[in-house]
């Protein structure tokens, strides 16, 4: 009976430490792909406002004649909104 009773400790000594070795990978698998996660977003803002700021000079000429479309608009439609 006693070695009955060591022969099963020592087959669940194995299987926990089997089972601490499967967790610990799950552990680092999971702080892996949250850092990875993480990493891509912080690439993706970053290269989308590197993008900005390198098209902000093509896109600055647009942005005033659109300001300046919209100015002329309301001139045309301030004359209207007094009748």
């Amino acid at each position: 009976m006693d070695d009955e009773v060591k022969n099963l400790l020592k087959k669940n000594l194995e299987v926990g430490e089997e089972s601490l070795r499967v967790l610990r990978k799950l552990y680092h698998d999971v702080w892996w792909r949250s850092f990875f996660g993480f990493a891509k977003w912080v690439i993706i803002v970053v290269l989308f406002v590197v993008g900005f700021l390198q098209l902000q000079p093509l896109i600055g000429p647009f942005l005033d004649n659109y300001q300046n479309i919209l100015k002329l608009f309301e001139q045309v439609n301030t004359p209207l909104k007094n009748k």
